[in-house]
């Protein structure tokens, strides 16, 4: 049940609720072990890919018309990222080597942001934060559900 959350909530922080969910997945024994999510929002599309049954590098980009913004790490676990802008002419092929790259973390723990963003919430009492937050975990879970449904797979609680 967490195959692409950790994607799923890194596009809602970005973009919230998209306007429709498709979900390809590779399914064992009634479990997806690998699947294609993707999260249309009217003028752009999210692909969030995941697997458990690939030891395939892990990265993410966000693309766009002027460049992307790659990262060399899963979604949650984020450290740098590249910024490769797209000036070069038509007959040059950007690669994930050229760009600046920007230390997010300057060798803090990966979840150090997470944390310190917790504490800033409670001292501060940020209810409104705090309910921003839900709101994107919810979100999150609903997405991942409609796409579980999507794919035909059905555990026992679902049943009931």
């Amino acid at each position: 049940m967490d195959l692409n959350i950790y994607n799923i909530n890194f596009v809602v922080m970005m973009f919230g609720r998209p306007i429709n969910v498709e979900y390809q997945a590779n399914v064992e024994r009634g479990i997806d072990t690998s699947g294609i999510l993707t999260l249309d929002y009217g003028s752009f599309q999210c692909v969030c890919i995941a697997a458990k049954d690939c030891k395939a590098p892990v990265s993410a980009s966000i693309q766009g018309d002027k460049g992307c913004i790659y990262f060399t790490s899963a979604a949650n676990a984020i450290e740098d990222f590249k910024v490769i802008m797209n000036d070069a002419g038509p007959a040059k092929q950007m690669n994930a080597d050229e760009g600046r790259v920007y230390d997010y973390n300057e060798g803090k723990h990966r979840m150090y942001h997470e944390f310190a963003e917790f504490v800033r919430m409670m001292d501060r009492k940020d209810f409104d934060k705090a309910e921003e937050m839900l709101t994107v975990s919810l979100i999150s879970m609903d997405i991942q559900t409609e796409a579980r449904n999507k794919a035909g797979i059905v555990f026992a609680a679902d049943r009931e």
